[in-house]
């Protein structure tokens, strides 16, 4: 038993891990008292945290979401609840609390309860508190959890975490840092022996780093002579053949006794045990073997030369072969064992291992493996699969010279009309040469005039679906519309979902979003006939588009329920990037960037850091960002990243009505209302005359919102009569309410974009009901609506800027709206000769109009001014004089 002092140090080493990330992974073996303790720490995170206890076991493992059961509350539908619900229901349990997650067992969950933490935790939706008993599997979904560093890992061993940490402190002369001490828990189970060893060979090989934390072991010292003669003492009993036996289970763990057979047998297997050398533990039905002591597994791997870890890593593969690899990672795991041991495996094993490689997102070791295979054998097929994963990876030369080694053996038609469907991707996708990539299709269509019988992955359908594709996502749709229809029926497969893909961008930009999504449904019913990968990719295509279609029709919950979903299916950096991008333009459209910035920081690092990994998503990212700093008044981020936009020589122009008006917000944030109105009079033609109604719509409602809707209405009203969006409707009756100062319009547009969530947008028109109510004589309705405001107002960010000219009356009476401008540009603090720049009048005209504007208000200086109109505008301190 524990006395209190032990337990208050690993309570405290619970808590720290918890502070440093997303959770904690208590390990040890049976009887140590995980459970306990991280019961007693989940009892203190109740007075803060809303925790959802779980607790697996064998046969909760059998259902889907059976160990939730208890939280989640029983279904109304027949199935178990899909983890998308579970987690809405985790959520509003939570009632704005963070959530923990105490899992007792987490190795006994079943895969869909898995999915559900992994989610949870890796969205940041709530913190882990787990245990599971050294020497099972540990599911994947949370091993790559531990391996990215979002949960740490606490061994619980015989010499606890103070005595460890005392330990290193006399040995280093320093004390260690706490992820360090992590790791040295980690690999030495607590051995007073082990930890002076391993310490001793970090100090001799310069390990060691000093950082304001304390000590950092930069590296484990594996191959250091002591440590490495202090593990062969203590196998010094083994014979030759116990010892290759050791090391293959080292090279193998977790394993089964089938998966070392050749080196192993029962007998072999039994012994070692006996030595205490391998545990043997029963994970459901499947007997799983690993070294008792890391450092023992750290070391024979480490120390192993390369030509016998390759015969060793070969042994291995074929003994797996033998097994029929039947498990859903075994695959993986025989074509990784085989390239590293130099053992041929079948096409078909390299082929699935890719697949579940992309399927996981780990498109690295798809690379090498198809690299490898693909160097050795030059099977197109393999070829192609390998093409594919560079191009996920953003590698252009490399793609460049695979499809060109692809083109040196293609030899049927189909395989010609692959390597197009390669090459034009790679010229679109990561070079942004729209001309050249349709150059490319076109040649191949005319030398391929009919398709031939053939085993590559491309005919001439879905290389006109890719063609029509392009010019979609490229923001053309009229031809892209032409391309569609020139495939007329299709069966199912990748064609007809690309031709789905083209129509329902096209209908989006067509300003059809209800159109976008069925057509977008249309392909859910193929998604099970493409095998895993395929759909998983589709699949993630789908509601990505989907997503779209939400914010053309102004349905902002279904757009955040959508991007939700896309965050859980996301497989890699770059896809949580986008998704990321897509979570934050909903917060600036609710008027609430703040929420939104630190998620676009997040896709714009990615991006940074990965050199694009793809010219097409990174133009997206970059165009929402300029929407979103723009949106939020921050003129020097937003100059800063319309700087890397205005650089991008991607040819499509899908989300540029982003940037548009992310730079006109700009323009007006710092006090250049009349440089917005020009640009997007520009930017309305350029969008009217590619066919994007979308985009065209949405710069003309800017022109509305900077006080001029005279000159919009008329367009805005045709353009919302001929499509299917909520929001188009409510955008053109502000506009028709702003251009005859109608109250009874504008407050209908008022709650209508409320209504919708469009909160920003639902206070400028409450303010100009109140002006117009003012000039109608109408004081007790003025005085309603400016009550509406500061409603609407309460819901978006404080310190948010509306636009420039929105600046609702505060007194019985109207301003005029050159009054409007200049009263807000001299509450920025700008002097009278500047306002007459930024409004291209004179200075004279100026002071008449601010003279005007304090004697209707009765005040005599700008900082009354600026205190009656609530500071708005995000401009210098104001200044006194002219």
């Amino acid at each position: 038993m524990l006395g209190p002092d032990e337990r208050q140090r690993e309570l405290s080493a619970i808590f720290d891990a918890m502070q440093r990330g997303k959770g904690c992974l208590l390990t040890g073996s049976a009887g140590v008292g995980k459970s306990a303790i991280a019961s007693i720490a989940a009892d203190a995170f109740e007075a803060t945290h809303h925790v959802v206890r779980v607790r697996a076991t064998t046969g909760s493992a059998e259902l889907p979401l059976a160990a939730f059961a208890a939280q989640l509350g029983a279904s109304e539908r027949s199935l178990t609840p899909l983890v998308a619900e579970a987690r809405a229901v985790i959520n509003e349990r939570a009632a704005g609390r963070p959530v923990l997650l105490s899992v007792d067992d987490i190795d006994l969950l079943d895969d869909t309860s898995t999915v559900l933490v992994h989610q949870l935790v890796s969205c940041g939706e709530a913190a882990l508190l787990a245990t599971y008993r050294y020497g099972r599997l540990l599911p994947s979904e949370i091993v790559d959890l531990r391996q990215r560093g979002d949960i740490t890992q606490l061994i619980f061993a015989e010499l606890d975490r103070p005595a460890i940490a005392s330990m290193a402190a006399r040995v280093t002369g320093r004390p260690l840092s706490a992820a360090s001490l992590d790791r040295l828990a980690s690999v030495t189970k607590g051995n007073a022996l082990s930890i002076q060893v391993v310490l001793t060979g970090a100090l001799e090989s310069n390990g060691l780093v000093d950082t304001e934390h304390g000590a950092d072991l930069v590296r484990l010292p594996f191959e250091a002579p002591a440590v490495v003669d202090m593990v062969r003492q203590r196998l010094g009993f083994l014979d030759d053949a116990q010892r290759t036996a050791l090391t293959a289970v080292a090279l193998a763990e977790p394993c089964g006794p089938a998966e070392v057979a050749s080196v192993a047998d029962h007998a072999m297997l039994e012994f070692l045990e006996s030595a205490e050398l391998i545990t043997s533990t029963f994970d459901r039905a499947r007997l799983v073997i690993h070294l008792a002591h890391p450092l023992f597994g750290e070391v024979l791997r480490s120390s192993t030369p390369p030509l016998q870890r390759r015969r060793a890593l070969g042994v291995l593969a074929n003994d797996l072969a033998a097994t029929g690899a039947r498990r859903r990672m075994d695959r993986t795991r025989l074509a990784r064992l085989g390239l590293d041991g130099g053992v041929p495996v079948l096409r078909e094993v390299t082929l699935g291992a890719i697949a579940m490689c992309h399927v996981s997102g780990d498109m690295f070791l798809a690379e090498r493996l198809g690299r490898a295979e693909f160097d050795r054998s030059r099977d197109f097929r393999i070829g192609w699969d390998l093409a594919q994963s560079i191009m996920a990876l953003g590698d252009t030369p490399e793609h460049d010279r695979v499809v060109d080694d692809l083109r040196s053996i293609a030899s049927t038609t189909g395989e010609r009309l692959a390597v197009a469907f390669q090459e034009s991707q790679g010229v679109y996708w990561l070079r942004g040469n729209h001309q050249a990539a349709m150059a490319i299709i076109d040649a191949a269509l005319e030398a391929s005039p009919v398709d031939e019988p053939a085993t590559a992955p491309v005919t001439r359908q879905d290389l006109l679906a890719r063609r029509a594709l392009m010019f979609a996502t490229s923001g053309l749709p009229a031809p892209a519309w032409e391309g569609y229809h020139a495939l007329g029926e299709l069966p199912p497969g990748t064609a007809l979902i690309l031709a789905l893909l083209t129509a329902s961008i096209a209908a989006l930009l067509d300003g059809q979003p209800q159109l976008a999504v069925d057509t977008l449904e249309r392909g859910r019913a193929m998604f099970s006939r493409m095998g895993e990968a395929g759909a998983a990719a589709w699949i993630r295509r789908l509601i990505s588009n989907r997503v779209l279609a939400h914010g053309v029709a102004g349905d902002l919950d279904r757009w955040e329920s959508d991007t939700s979903r896309l965050l859980q299916h996301a497989i890699d950096e770059q896809q949580l990037a986008l998704g990321y991008m897509l979570s934050a333009h909903v917060q600036a459209l609710r008027g609430r960037p703040s929420l939104g910035l630190p998620l676009i920081e997040a896709s714009l690092r990615w991006w940074q850091m990965s050199n694009g990994g793809g010219g097409l998503p990174r133009r997206y990212v970059l165009s929402t960002a300029v929407h979103l700093y723009g949106s939020a008044g921050d003129v020097t981020r937003c100059r800063a990243v319309l700087a890397d936009f205005d650089a991008d020589t991607h040819d499509s122009r899908l989300l540029d009505a982003l940037a548009d008006v992310g730079r006109a917000r700009m323009l007006v944030a710092d006090s250049r209302p009349e440089e917005a109105r020009s640009f997007l009079r520009s930017a309305m033609l350029k969008h009217h005359e590619r066919g994007d109604r979308p985009g065209e719509m949405n710069c003309a409602y800017e022109v509305v919102r900077l006080d001029r809707a005279e000159e919009v209405t008329a367009r805005m009203t045709k353009l919302a009569s001929t499509s299917t969006s909520a929001l188009f409707d409510v955008q053109a009756l502000h506009a028709r309410g702003a251009a005859t100062n109608d109250p009874d319009l504008l407050e209908e547009a008022t709650e209508k974009f409320a209504r919708l969530g469009f909160n920003l947008f639902a206070v400028g028109a409450a303010g100009e009901a109140a002006d117009a109510a003012r000039r109608a004589g109408n004081q007790r309705r003025a005085a309603a609506a400016l009550t509406r405001v500061q409603e609407l107002r309460a819901l978006c960010d404080h310190d948010m800027p509306m636009a420039a000219t929105q600046t609702a009356a505060a007194g019985p009476v109207a301003l005029t709206r050159r009054e409007r401008e200049v009263g807000a540009l001299a509450a920025q603090g700008l002097g009278n000769r500047e306002i007459s720049e930024r409004l291209f009048i004179s200075k004279r005209t100026t002071e008449n109009h601010l003279a005007r504007v304090y004697e209707k208000f009765g005040i005599t200086s700008r900082a009354q001014l600026v205190r009656l109109l609530d500071g708005r505008g995000p401009g210098r301190p104001p200044a006194e004089q002219s």
